[in-house]
């Protein structure tokens, strides 16, 4: 109760001056907020493992911010004691206090200014629904051509993912002004290489999946989304690390 508390007193109002909806239970604190230009999700996670605090934002969807470290958004306390990128450890209610006080103070200085910067970020492009659904309908169509046009004897995963990552690296180098279309027939020749292994596309509440089963398994599991990982090594600026991905799926799966 101390923790929903504190939390009632010191987040919730700055939450709500900031536009923010508040779920705060014994212990945890939810905050979300749409953005008005957007129509990102805002995000914000506080849960205390009762001898910690641990702090998340999310914004959803996005491909570029999809991991925000905490301690490179906010200003580093060194009173407080820092558990990696995303937590406080606490013993005592005045650390537990202090803890949430640097969380609103940072909030109001440095958190609310970052997620409109980067809901507003115009290189954090991002698949839509309208992509998934045509990436799910054509792949086999546009991985065929993919296959033609490099004319390939075969889908080697290493040659593939090379010419991948090539093609990427010779688009423009801003990502707002790349056609689109070209992710999304190159997201369906690197889905194509898990189908290769047996892996089979699915339509999971509107985005692309790829499922896979183990070397020695029947059953498959949901591995991969094709379309999502694509737009997040455009959108970060990391094209030539397309191939880690897959390479360590596939060696996980027994299939390297």
């Amino acid at each position: 109760m101390q923790y929903k508390k504190l939390l009632q007193e010191l987040i919730e109002p700055v939450m709500t001056e900031n536009g923010y909806k508040s779920e705060i239970e014994n212990t945890s604190g939810f905050f979300e907020k749409e953005n008005t230009i957007s129509g990102q999700m805002q995000r914000i996670y506080l849960d205390d493992l009762s001898d910690s605090i641990v702090f998340h934002m999310e914004l959803s969807p996005t491909a570029k911010y999809r991991f925000i470290k905490t301690s490179e958004v906010f200003a580093y306390d060194e009173s407080l004691r820092w558990l990696g990128d995303f937590a406080w450890s606490y013993e005592t209610d005045m650390e537990l206090r202090k803890i949430l006080e640097y969380v609103a103070v940072s909030m109001k200085n440095y958190g609310f200014e970052y997620l409109e910067m980067a809901a507003n970020d115009p290189d954090d492009i991002y698949a839509t629904p309208e992509e998934h659904m045509d990436l799910y309908l054509h792949h086999e169509e546009y991985a065929g051509e993919f296959f033609q046009n490099h004319h390939l004897a075969n889908w080697d995963v290493v040659t593939t993912i090379n010419i991948i990552e090539d093609e990427l690296k010779s688009l423009p180098q801003v990502p707002s002004q790349i056609d689109r279309t070209q992710l999304i027939r190159l997201a369906a020749s690197y889905g194509h290489i898990y189908v290769t292994k047996g892996g089979k596309w699915k339509l999971k509440n509107g985005y692309v999946r790829i499922e896979l089963a183990k070397i020695g398994s029947k059953w498959e599991q949901d591995v991969e989304g094709p379309l999502n990982w694509i737009y997040t090594c455009v959108s970060c600026n990391q094209r030539d690390k397309v191939s880690i991905s897959v390479l360590e799926n596939l060696k996980n799966f027994g299939y390297l």
